[in-house]
């Protein structure tokens, strides 16, 4: 049996397991995974990672105090 690829296994995931993964790695601090995911759920859901990207950048915003 063949192993399946990195992008085989990302083609299967739905926008709502990439969402998932978006906030788990959000949660644990793990900003390339952020990254990674926002890239990824842009291929499925491009509304979806502007809206979640636009949150971060407003957050951000905030904390800073601007």
């Amino acid at each position: 049996m063949a192993t399946e690829t990195a992008q085989e296994w990302a083609a299967r995931l739905s926008a709502a397991d990439v969402e998932a993964i978006f906030h788990k790695a959000l949660g644990g601090h793990d900003m390339r995974g952020v990254v990674y995911a926002l890239r990824l759920l842009a291929t499925k859901d491009p509304h979806r990672a502007q809206e979640l990207l636009d949150l971060i950048q407003v957050g951000v915003k905030l904390r800073e105090g601007a």
